[in-house]
């Protein structure tokens, strides 16, 4: 029922090298990469990355030798067996952090031996080098447990002066640059309207609610990740703007909206 359209729309800054998350998939035929269009289980090998940044390029590399000087199995999805399913690399592209983490089946498998090859190579390209266990037959890159070998687990961007502490599985707007042209497009029409208080839906980790609490405005955050909802709460403490803001976990759905 709503007739408002979109009149302008603001292209990215930049159309390289301007992503600060990639999952590349690892293929049973030892492919990083990613997967070719309509399949689930056919994979392209990626030799450079335009849309990470230029090290990128270099990891998967270095994840493809480690893989075969450890004999490290990768996952084949359609007989279920195998040990490496992802490399997750995420940036902060305005703190210069680097977060590599390999996503494996089991984490049992990964022997002391292998794990300190693992941080020796990874570790002058990262500042977090991780190994996370995806158990399950579900073909994801999120992960249940992690195992930090290098580093925190987590790593941290900043956004128009304010800083997020992002965790492996959390969502965060991918491009970062547009991500804080976004943010001040969201922050001018809230200005227009002045409102006492904001409902943030599906809020993950703050992104919103903490930018308006930084400008006064109150704002409640509500989202179904009750893990993303502790990250919100860290993060309106780290940008001292926790008595504006408040949080909940759960599914937006069940709200009474009448």
């Amino acid at each position: 029922g709503h007739t408002e359209r979109v009149d302008t729309i603001t292209p990215s800054q930049d159309t390289l090298y301007f992503r600060n998350r990639m999952d590349y998939a690892i293929g049973w035929k030892n492919e990083i990469g990613l997967k070719e269009y309509g399949s689930w289980n056919r994979y392209i090998d990626i030799n450079e990355c335009l849309l990470l940044d230029k090290e990128s390029s270099k990891i998967l590399q270095v994840v493809r030798d480690l893989m075969k000087e450890l004999h490290l199995k990768p996952w084949d999805a359609k007989h279920e067996t195998g040990d490496m399913r992802y490399v997750v690399i995420r940036l902060g592209k305005n703190t210069n952090e680097r977060l590599v983490m390999l996503v494996v089946k089991d984490l049992r498998v990964i022997t002391a031996t292998q794990r300190e090859h693992i941080t020796r190579a990874l570790s002058p390209l990262a500042t977090s080098v991780l190994l996370g266990e995806n158990p399950l037959i579900t073909d994801l890159s999120y992960v249940d447990t992690i195992d930090a070998l290098h580093g925190q687990p987590f790593h941290f961007e900043e956004i128009n002066g304010l800083r997020y502490k992002i965790h492996p599985n959390s969502f965060f707007q991918t491009n970062t640059a547009m991500a804080g042209v976004l943010q001040n497009a969201v922050i001018q029409h809230i200005d227009q309207i002045k409102p006492k208080r904001v409902l943030d839906l599906y809020c993950g980790l703050g992104f919103f609610a903490i930018a308006l609490a930084k400008r006064g405005i109150s704002s409640y955050g509500h989202e179904i990740d009750a893990a993303a909802i502790e990250l919100a709460k860290e993060n309106a403490l780290l940008n001292n703007v926790n008595e504006l803001t408040d949080f909940g976990a759960g599914p937006v759905e069940d709200f009474d909206w009448s």
